[in-house]
């Protein structure tokens, strides 16, 4: 794979130390991840902070990941 065949990793707009924090439903913590995966794919990711948190969501990409 080249250089020019690599996509970056969506990701919502970050805030000012926080990150992705705002991002994060408390009340329905996986409704919220699944609606981000709507808006930015199977594969996203979120910062919270100073951490870096890569999100796979659907049932392929998941067993797939599972599996290796």
């Amino acid at each position: 794979m080249t250089h020019q065949e690599l996509v970056p990793i969506p990701q919502p707009p970050e805030k000012l130390f926080l990150g992705n924090l705002l991002e994060l439903d408390r009340r329905g913590p996986v409704q919220g991840l699944v609606r981000l995966a709507e808006r930015y794919g199977p594969i996203y990711q979120l910062r919270v902070r100073d951490r870096r948190m890569i999100v796979v969501s659907g049932f392929s990409l998941v067993t797939r990941a599972g599996a290796a």
